[in-house]
């Protein structure tokens, strides 16, 4: 029967101290590792830090990458529903220019009044279905 009175040794956790983990660095480590880390971006350097960080926090970074996790998806919902109804709206659009009036023609040629000055608003539309797409491709390996 174990005592009662005693609990059991638990290990507590040291936070991860981001200037005190490369002052460190910049007193121990060889000279190889700090010219690599030096002639890495100052932004890179931090990134490459949250990639070892999760290993030496354990179980605090869980809620983050959690967040992360979420985030991800709701970027990703929203773009995908964003670039479906663009897509859907140059649809619509396209129809209603390709209506033909009696005596004028097409509703989208040029010089109608649904035309607008400048570029027309189709290549608007498909240039941002372009750009969102590729965005989305971006989150996609960002995110994975």
């Amino acid at each position: 029967m174990a005592k009662q009175g005693l609990t059991p040794f638990v290990r507590k956790r040291v936070k991860f101290d981001e200037a005190m983990f490369f002052n460190y660095l910049r007193e121990n480590a060889s000279p190889k590792l700090r010219a690599f880390l030096r002639s890495i971006d100052s932004r890179a350097r931090v990134e490459m830090a949250s990639y070892i960080v999760p290993y030496l926090r354990g179980s605090e970074e869980q809620s983050v990458l959690a967040d992360r996790r979420r985030r991800s998806s709701k970027i990703k919902k929203a773009m995908l529903v964003l670039i479906r109804s663009l897509r859907t709206s140059l649809a619509k659009y396209e129809d209603l220019a390709s209506i033909e009036i009696t005596d004028f023609g097409q509703l989208g040629k040029s010089g109608s009044t649904l035309l607008p000055i400048g570029l027309p608003f189709t290549d608007v539309l498909k240039s941002e279905v372009v750009r969102l797409t590729n965005l989305f491709d971006f989150y996609n390996k960002l995110y994975n």
